[in-house]
């Protein structure tokens, strides 16, 4: 693989030997004139020689991010030691591109990339490499190493983020520690695949297959970030895929300290309302915040309350009584006090208030104060009240419709799964949510329609194009909920964000509006915490 220059370097000098001869010629007594010549200029006509090289001949584990030196016994010519005479090959005859870099009588050769695994490589250093006196090297000068062999990797997998939040995420990742290996590991991170920070590394000498992860905290909310593991030991650097995830939108609440607030939450000219079983009162706050005032006061009794409004009157139920409020002016009036009748979630259809009470459907003559049961069931759960009539849930099993007196009952939609929660009535369409699914149906009936599955909404509301609800996280975190956003033309289902409610603050309401989601908690001096309304974005 060698072809060396010869060693044996002839300084030759020349030793003039000036004879001076004095002639002296007695004639005149004059002084002859002696002239010395000059002394020759010695130039250097040795050429230079190799003296170090790195890697070594016949180097073998060579890394693969070496880089590749040569040294020579005196200074060089720079402009000649370039890619075209400081050449690096492959096996394959392959040139390996690279920079030249100069540091006294040494060149660095640092390639474009790393070098390939197991592979062999051969420098030469050609003749057109000259010093400072323009003297060539006598003869090429090669060598050769072999690069580390394809290593046992650490096989580093990228895993999903867990214990997503608004601000924080952990981080999770896997790969194998191999025998008297030590390897090192950590996370990169960053707003692209680019990455650009890294987390703190930890180091593993155990044989093992290690599960690694990092916490982060501090993020901005709403924010997508790449994220892969790394890991490096002797044989090198290894990656795991790029991941993403994305922080939850974080939760304002609006106000807190509401004793006894009842459901549902209504939202009316940028207005929340609500009714306050324990403050005997309606109140509202803007839904960008502020101070909550009292819109309306009644002497409330019992422990459940319930709200409606058209676009002109306020309507309340507290067990038997029924009240009513022009919105913004006027006072309060009792329309109906109808002790042993419960009467609730109210539902203004019209000049009718419809009521549900011991699974009975009631409609009550606002002007009369007349209270009439016009639907008896065993069961009713939720129901909705339209142009076309009332429709309710029977059981958990059918969904059914009949005229606004009760009569011409019909069968809609049979075979449910356990329907569970409120029904959303909307532009002549009936959705629900039964046992890992969420669904609809025309109010005239006909094909049901799965709209997604797996999912297991407890509340739900909708705007024009998503369906909104919430879902226990499950055993991993005890009163913790997700709010969801599912699109109603293609199903796909979007995580919100996250909230943890407490034993005695469930959520009561859950409603949307044009820009966001709202939901009551309750809570009262008996059972606190006070309830609150909170609220967040409804998309990114």
């Amino acid at each position: 693989m060698k072809n060396r220059q010869p060693k044996n370097i002839i300084y030759s000098f020349i030793t003039a030997i000036i004879f001076i001869q004095l002639l002296g010629c007695g004639g005149g007594g004059s002084d002859a004139v002696t002239e010395t010549p000059p002394l020759p200029v010695i130039t250097d006509t040795t050429p230079p020689i190799v003296t170090q090289v790195a890697p070594l001949d016949y180097a073998i584990d060579v890394p693969q991010d070496t880089l590749i030196e040569v040294s020579f016994n005196e200074l060089m010519n720079f402009s000649t030691v370039n890619n075209s005479s400081f050449i690096v090959k492959d096996n394959m005859d392959n040139t390996v591109p690279g920079v030249i870099t100069e540091s006294n009588t040494s060149y660095v050769f640092t390639p474009d990339s790393f070098l390939k695994y197991d592979t062999s490589y051969n420098v030469t250093i050609t003749t057109d490499v000259t010093d400072l006196a323009n003297n060539n090297l006598y003869n090429a000068y090669s060598w050769g190493f072999h690069t580390v062999t394809v290593p046992s990797p650490s096989t580093p997998a990228s895993l999903d983020a867990s214990n997503l939040t608004d601000t924080g995420v952990t981080l999770n990742g896997l790969f194998t520690n191999l025998f008297n290996d030590t390897t090192t590991a950590w996370f990169e991170y960053g707003l692209t695949d680019t990455y650009g920070t890294t987390t703190p590394s930890t180091v593993y000498s155990a044989v093992a297959t290690v599960n690694y992860s990092a916490d982060l905290t501090g993020l901005p909310e709403k924010t997508t970030y790449h994220y892969r593991i790394v890991t490096q030991n002797s044989d090198g650097l290894f990656y795991g895929e790029d991941k993403t995830f994305r922080t939850y939108i974080t939760p304002v609440v609006l106000v807190d300290d509401l004793d006894g607030p009842g459901r549902p939450l209504k939202i009316h000219n940028n207005e929340l309302y609500w009714a306050e079983v324990y403050a005997d009162a309606v109140r509202k706050i803007s839904v960008t915040g502020g101070s909550a005032s009292i819109e309306a006061t009644s002497a409330m009794e019992g422990n459940y309350v319930g709200l409606d409004m058209d676009m002109t009157h306020l309507y309340w139920t507290d067990n038997y009584k029924l009240w009513t409020k022009p919105i913004g002016t006027g006072s309060t009036s009792q329309i109906l006090s109808q002790p042993g009748t419960f009467m609730g979630s109210p539902k203004i259809y019209l000049t009718d208030l419809y009521v549900l009470g011991n699974s009975n459907i009631s409609k009550i003559d606002i002007s009369t104060g007349i209270l009439t049961t016009v639907i008896t069931e065993t069961n009713a759960g939720s129901y909705d009240v339209d142009e076309n009539g009332i429709y309710w849930s029977s059981n958990g099993e059918s969904l059914r419709k009949a005229n606004h007196d009760g009569t011409a009952e019909t069968i809609i939609a049979t075979g449910l799964n356990n329907q569970r929660g409120e029904l959303l009535l909307d532009d002549g369409t009936i959705y629900w949510s039964e046992s890992n699914a969420i669904k609809s149906i025309s109010t005239s009936g006909g094909q049901i329609t799965t709209i997604t599955e797996n999912v297991s909404p407890n509340f739900m509301a909708k705007d024009s194009t998503n369906i909104y609800f919430t879902e226990a996280v499950g055993y991993s975190c005890y009163g913790c909920y997700y709010i969801k956003s599912l699109s109603i033309s293609t199903g796909a289902v979007d995580i919100l964000t996250m909230i943890r409610l407490g034993s005695y603050s469930p959520m009561t309401s859950f409603i949307v509006g044009d820009t966001h989601i709202y939901w009551l908690t309750y809570g009262n001096h008996w059972y606190p915490p006070l309830g609150r309304i909170v609220k967040c974005d409804k998309n990114y």
